[in-house]
């Protein structure tokens, strides 16, 4: 018995059922493998399930194909951004929101050791009691206002970090694969999130990164690429 390299990734359309590998011997005494849908197959198509069925070798084929397209597109992106969105969008951002950030806790600093000084003003007698209470109520909204958006600041810089970490990733792991030969189990396991079967050899992959090369793809048709 050969390894089932996508045991667990095809799936019905129809029913959402995984479906299952069967062996089939030649007269010869050729093994040859296919997936099947196991709903149809007990039910007759009773459940709203239609004739699922692809043979190994073109499964293999289709996702191995599949596959070098996208690491294809993976190597064309990292060129692309590398120029154009690493050096000019994101480092031109990252510097943006660096001096944003450095304004906003420059601001913080300067209402604390004005808050400070209030009452030494108060006491000083250079403030009335009402001064006193009006001012401290606007330093202390202000300093509410300036923390919430150094707040926002900071985590629209992490995510901006994390997002570029993810399409670095992600682009690093299909590198890896530029040379392989054929579909290993590992590979499937990595880069696939499920291999949908509509039909007769009809197939729809659906990739672990498809949301992050989906935001690729944006990314580099925004760069003008």
């Amino acid at each position: 018995t050969t390894e089932n390299v996508f045991k667990g990734l095809l799936v019905c359309a129809d029913c959402g059922v995984k479906m299952v590998r069967h062996k089939n011997v030649t007269p010869k005494g050729t093994a040859r493998y296919s997936f099947g849908c196991l709903v149809y197959a007990q039910n007759l198509g009773g459940q709203g399930c239609s004739h699922k069925y692809v043979r190994e070798p073109e499964l293999a084929e289709a996702v191995a194909l599949a596959l070098r397209v996208q690491v294809q597109l993976a190597l064309d992106m990292e060129e692309v951004l590398g120029k154009v969105w690493k050096q000019r969008g994101c480092q031109t951002k990252d510097k943006e929101l660096d001096c944003r950030i450095g304004k906003l806790q420059a601001g913080i600093k300067r209402n604390a050791a004005l808050r400070g000084t209030l009452f030494e003003s108060y006491t000083e007698h250079t403030l009335t009691e009402k001064e006193y209470v009006s001012m401290k109520a606007e330093y202390d909204r202000e300093a509410q206002e300036l923390k919430e958006k150094l707040s926002i600041l900071e985590k629209e810089k992490q995510e901006a970090g994390r997002v570029y970490e993810n399409w670095e990733g992600w682009i690093n792991t299909l590198k890896k694969y530029q040379d392989f030969r054929s579909v290993t189990r590992e590979m499937a396991v990595e880069l696939i999130s499920c291999i949908r079967v509509s039909g007769h050899h009809e197939l729809e992959i659906v990739w672990n990164f498809q949301d992050v090369f989906a935001g690729l793809m944006a990314e580099w048709k925004g760069a003008g690429a």
